[in-house]
């Protein structure tokens, strides 16, 4: 329990079991340095071949309500980095290897999956995938004006409303983005099950 919020600065984080490859924000800092190591070690731990990461949002983020991909992910607990640009990392977590993007990247991590912002965005940093994912209920189709406002820069960015379709292969994984209306916001362009997006990645495997 307890509040998430990580404004414009190192946070508390925690894991909710020893397997979960999902990490959570917490605000007691005494649990902070017990849930890196396992985190780490449920990714050490991990012998599939594909390998994906579900989050609500970034660990930190954007100042204004934890918002963002890539353009945030080099601050905070995630890319060890303040808002000037500073590596504080070691000063802040002094009891962690490594910020929580280089451990995923370390370990072979193919996709990360955030949500928060209720957009399609695909964005890549250093081998590793950074989708937001979409609202399949919200009727703002065509409306992606909240983009820039949340940080946003870079990468395929699409409205919602629709979800994301993930269809794992022996050596790649097809991801689509399947768009989702309602009989009246129909048209002959616009179809409901329309996929408007498609990318494929392949299988990684964890760096030495």
């Amino acid at each position: 329990g307890g509040s998430s919020e990580a404004r414009g600065g190192f946070s508390g984080i925690g894991t909710s079991t020893p397997r979960s490859l999902v990490p959570r924000l917490r605000p007691s800092p005494g649990r902070v340095n017990r849930a890196f190591p396992n985190y780490e070690r449920s990714l050490e731990n991990v012998e599939a071949k594909h390998r994906f990461v579900f989050i609500h949002h970034l660990v930190g983020g954007s100042p204004m309500n934890n918002r963002g991909g890539v353009e945030v992910a080099r601050l905070w607990e995630w890319g060890g980095k303040n808002m000037d640009g500073e590596n504080e990392f070691a000063k802040q977590r002094p009891s962690w290897d490594m910020p929580i993007h280089d451990l995923l990247v370390k370990h072979g991590v193919s996709i990360v999956f955030h949500g928060h912002d209720h957009l399609f965005i695909k964005q890549d940093l250093d081998g590793i995938v950074y989708q937001e994912v979409p609202q399949p209920g919200h009727p703002r189709s065509g409306n992606t004006n909240t983009a820039k406002e949340y940080g946003y820069l870079s990468g395929e960015i699409q409205s919602s409303s629709g979800y994301v379709r993930v269809r794992v292969g022996q050596d790649e994984n097809r991801v689509d983005y399947v768009r989702t209306f309602l009989p009246a916001a129909e048209s002959q362009s616009r179809q409901n099950g329309d996929v408007s997006f498609s990318y494929t990645v392949r299988g990684r495997s964890n760096s030495q």
